[in-house]
């Protein structure tokens, strides 16, 4: 990877590929590219594919070049999954939203929540589960 100029410092940029895998987990490969360097979205997923060959078959969501945000979840949950799991409607899903209690990512057209920030607001009490 140092022959592409791919390190981790500081002085990079981190893009994140966010992937479907065909289980159904949601996960993210990232890499911090030097500055002065530029990688096309087709390039790094196929880096990715090549470097972790469990994602060959992931269908990709999307490619982000973020710019000063904290590090991505590795766990995402779709709306139909947080609804099933907390037992909970989609629309009291949209309130909890709109009152800022959590935050959803549209990737690849769908919307995604972190699995870190909802178990963070289950345990502030910010939202309940079967709370309809």
């Amino acid at each position: 990877m140092h022959a592409l100029g791919l390190d981790s410092e500081p002085e990079c940029n981190q893009i994140y590929v966010f992937y479907q895998l065909p289980d159904g987990r949601v996960d993210n490969f990232s890499i911090g590219i030097r500055r002065g360097r530029s990688l096309t979205p087709e390039e790094m997923i196929a880096l990715m594919k090549r470097e972790y060959p469990a994602t060959r078959q992931a269908q990709v969501l999307a490619v982000e070049r973020p710019g000063g945000i904290e590090r991505m979840a590795t766990e995402w949950i779709d709306t139909a999954d947080l609804c099933a799991w907390l037992k909970v409607s989609r629309r009291t899903v949209e309130r909890w939203r709109r009152r800022g209690l959590i935050k959803g990512r549209r990737m690849g057209g769908r919307l995604y929540f972190a699995r870190h920030e909802v178990d963070r607001a289950l345990l502030e009490g910010g939202i309940k589960a079967s709370d309809n």
